[in-house]
């Protein structure tokens, strides 16, 4: 039998897709080694190979779905209006509604199970998300595109809160509506903060 190896990114990707998959159809109680070695076709010793614990697998996690949230808020230079700000985001939730919005739901399944060191990796990441659409907001305001009374730091927990709420709804609405129809809805109440 010829085994196919793969390098170290490629196998962790396809670790992480597998959890993904299996958080949302079952949920993250059913994350083990041995449900992901099934899933992938992958001895668990091979597993273990790239990830000491099932810990350092959600840590892993956590971090790649930061980054992809984070990667998806558009290059904030581009701003130079309204228009262009809700574009940003609209933008974002396009991203989101792509990939189902897979990173809110697993951060929720993460939360559900009270592990203080996950939580505490959750909240870093969570709190670089909410920096990133503070940095949006700034910039908004450094060039007087909003009113200037804006809190950057509140109006980014208004924006994550919101963006986070839908996604969870559509979720539980078994995706049987269109998110970005609701973030226009969302956008015609939130835009009268901005100016």
């Amino acid at each position: 039998m010829i085994r196919e190896y793969l390098n170290t990114n490629l196998r962790r990707k396809q670790i992480i897709d597998a959890i993904s998959k299996i958080i949302l159809e079952k949920g993250s109680e059913f994350v083990t080694i041995r449900s992901i070695s099934k899933a992938i076709n992958l001895s668990e010793a091979a597993i273990y190979r790239h990830f000491k614990n099932k810990k350092e697998i959600f840590i892993f996690l956590i971090d790649n779905l930061s980054i992809n949230l984070i990667d998806n808020l558009l290059d904030i230079n581009r701003i130079n209006s309204i228009d262009d700000l809700f574009h940003v985001f609209k933008n974002h939730i396009i991203s989101i509604e792509r990939i189902r919005g897979i990173s809110f739901l697993i951060i929720a399944e993460i939360l559900s199970l009270g592990d203080s060191d996950l939580n505490e990796k959750l909240l870093e990441n969570i709190n670089k998300y909410l920096r990133k659409i503070e940095s949006v907001i700034k910039k908004c305001l450094d060039d007087k595109i909003i009113k200037k009374s804006i809190d950057p730091h509140v109006t980014a927990l208004i924006l994550f809160n919101n963006i986070q709420g839908m996604v969870y709804n559509w979720y539980i609405n078994r995706f049987n509506y269109d998110l970005i129809d609701k973030f226009n809805l969302l956008w015609e109440h939130l835009k009268h903060i901005f100016y």
